[in-house]
C-alpha cells in the first residue's frame, strides 16, 4: 500500500496522514501540558502539532535536495510522501504513549514536595526520549519500502539515514525555539531549576538537555 501510494497508483492517503499527525501529536501535547494545568494542556495540544508540521515542512526541503544530490532515485515528491507517512506513524505511536504520559503528569508531585526535584528533571527527559524514539521507530518502518524504490538498496540506506539525521538536526532547534509554554518561565521546571535558561535565544536545546541530565539525582 505504501509503495503504491508513493508510485501514485493510489489516492487519498494525504488526508489520512495529515489527520493522524494532527490527532496523535495533539493527544500527546495534551498529556505534556496537563502537568501545568488544563489551560496549558489545551495550549500544548495545539502547539505540538504545529511544531511537528513545521519540522516536517523544513525536513522535506532538505531531504528532497539531498536525495536528488545523492542520485538515489527517490524524487522530491516521493520524499514528501515518505516523510508524511513516517510522521503519521509517529503520530500513532505518540497517541499510544499519551495515556502513560497523561497519568505520569497528573501523578507528579507539586514543587517543593519530597521527590519533586527528581520528577521535574525526569519529565522533560522522558518526553524528549519518547518523541525522538517514536520518530526514529516510525521512519524505520519505511526502510524496506525505501530500499525497494531507490536506485539501489545501498542508495535507499543512505536516503533513510539522511532522513533521520535531517529530522533530528532540524527538529531539535525548531522544538527548542518554539517549545511548548509548559517549559517556559513560570513553569515547574523553571521554579525547580532556576539556573537552567529556557530562553530559546540565550540557550540551546543541547544545553538544556544536558543540564537536566546532570541535575537529575538518579543519573
Amino acid at each position: 500500500m505504501i509503495t503504491n501510494w508513493i508510485k501514485g497508483e493510489e489516492k487519498g492517503a494525504l488526508l489520512y496522514c495529515v489527520v493522524l499527525i494532527a490527532v496523535g501529536c495533539s493527544a500527546y501535547g495534551f498529556s505534556i501540558g496537563v502537568y501545568n494545568g488544563w489551560e496549558m494542556a489545551a495550549n500544548v495540544s495545539g502547539k505540538l502539532p504545529a511544531i511537528i508540521f513545521l519540522t516536517l515542512s523544513v525536513s522535506v526541503l532538505f531531504c528532497g535536495a539531498l536525495s536528488s544530490f545523492m542520485r538515489s532515485g527517490i524524487g522530491f515528491l516521493a520524499n514528501l510522501k515518505f516523510l508524511l507517512i513516517g510522521f503519521a506513524i509517529m503520530g500513532l505511536i505518540l497517541s499510544s504513549l499519551s495515556p502513560i504520559s497523561f497519568f505520569a503528569s497528573i501523578a507528579a508531585p507539586s514543587p517543593g514536595s519530597p521527590g519533586s526535584h527528581t520528577i521535574h528533571s525526569a519529565i522533560p527527559i522522558l518526553h524528549t526520549l519518547f518523541i525522538v524514539s517514536a520518530g526514529v521507530q516510525a521512519h524505520a518502518c519505511l526502510l524496506k519500502s525505501v530500499r525497494s524504490l531507490a536506485a539501489t538498496p545501498s542508495a535507499g540506506n543512505r536516503v533513510f539515514y539522511t532522513w533521520i539525521a535531517c529530522i533530528l538536526m532540524i527538529g531539535a532547534p525548531v522544538f527548542w525555539v518554539l517549545h511548548p509554554d509548559s517549559l517556559r518561565a513560570g513553569s515547574f521546571i523553571q521554579s525547580s531549576f532556576p539556573a537552567i535558561s529556557l530562553n530559546p535565544f540565550t540557550a540551546q536545546f543541547s544545553d538544556f538537555f544536558s543540564n537536566m541530565l546532570t541535575s537529575n539525582p538518579l543519573i
